[in-house]
């Protein structure tokens, strides 16, 4: 450090309060034990300070959104967007992402769970991520999302009927093979034998993620 007298600022009374003054003082001196100059560390603290106090959540999710979610399939991107916008925007979007804490947050997500348990652990995941990015590009010190789906209601997991017997399961393919009605459902029956996919996905298939020569499907492409 140069030997050179520097004035450490600490503010004016009464916007700084004694108590906040005295803080100050020691954190001052602690820094100069450690060969620090309180100065620079007070400095190099505001811009971060500045950035997270104008940052609110709304701005900081839709350019995370438009950052991380580029190349997502159109019925994830729209299913996210629509828990942004309905769900989490109206209660938290005008708030400072340095303001946020957890109470808030789950509280926003329990008005969410009273409704569907499902979307409030898909809204906390989105949230964690928006924070996340916030976290890592500078405009927030820690995650307050982080963990809070533990304190969500678990959801409930439906399981299907399956076939176990070859007999049965010969007998749906040849009836889905067999189907003479609509010609979409027909094509669409066909594919899931052969694909072995989920009916959302083959219904949402686009030509632009087939390539017909190398008889390739690949999802969220085009």
């Amino acid at each position: 450090m140069s030997c050179r007298r520097k004035t450490f600022s600490i503010g004016t009374y009464p916007d700084v309060g004694l108590a906040d003054a005295r803080l100050q003082h020691q954190a001052a001196r602690e820094a100069l034990a450690r060969g620090e100059d309180p100065t620079e560390l007070k400095q190099l603290k505001r811009p971060t300070q500045n950035i997270a106090a104008g940052e609110t959540f709304e701005a900081i999710a839709t350019e995370w959104f438009e950052t991380h979610m580029a190349d997502k399939s159109e019925s994830y991107r729209s299913r996210s967007l629509r828990i942004l916008k309905k769900d989490l925007f109206p209660p938290l979007g005008g708030r400072p992402v340095s303001a946020l804490a957890e109470p808030e947050i789950l509280s926003a997500l329990r008005t969410i769970e009273r409704s569907t348990v499902d979307i409030a652990h898909r809204a906390c995941q989105l949230m964690s991520q928006v924070l996340d990015y916030a976290r890592i590009t500078g405009r927030l010190e820690r995650n307050p999302a982080l963990g809070l789906s533990k304190a969500l209601k678990r959801v409930k997991v439906r399981h299907y009927a399956a076939l176990t017997d070859p007999k049965d399961l010969k007998r749906l393919l040849l009836a889905a093979q067999d189907y003479r009605g609509l010609g979409t459902v027909a094509i669409a029956l066909r594919l899931s034998i052969l694909l072995f996919q989920r009916p959302g996905e083959i219904r949402t298939m686009r030509w632009s993620e087939i390539d017909i020569e190398k008889s390739w499907w690949v999802r969220g492409v085009g």
